[in-house]
């Protein structure tokens, strides 16, 4: 899947091997009206849309995050929905477990 490079961040993660983040969407917290939870207070939720020109496909495997905003200002996404494809490696391991 090729994304446009505006959608494309570097995991800081050294771990993750500096695979590429694909940004999905912003996402906004906002309070249910009429759902309350146990303890009377409205219940959260989260909304956005995705304004790709391109369709996300999402393959096994794939990790999907949201993380903060981390400068957050009125009227701006308060989180970040991304995913990280699976690597070759990792596709390569889940082939090789579902034949044994």
């Amino acid at each position: 899947m090729s994304s446009s490079p505006r959608g494309v961040f570097m995991s800081k993660d050294t771990k993750q091997k500096k695979q590429p983040f694909n940004l999905i969407t912003g996402m906004w917290k906002r309070y249910s009206a009429n759902r309350v939870g146990k303890d009377n207070k409205p219940e959260p939720y989260y909304y956005g849309t995705v304004k790709s020109e391109e369709d996300i496909v999402l393959r096994k495997g794939t990790k999907i995050f949201l993380y903060p905003h981390t400068n957050w200002k009125k009227g701006h996404a308060n989180f970040f929905l991304k995913f990280q494809e699976p690597s070759e490696e990792e596709e390569t391991e889940e082939v090789s477990t579902e034949a044994v």
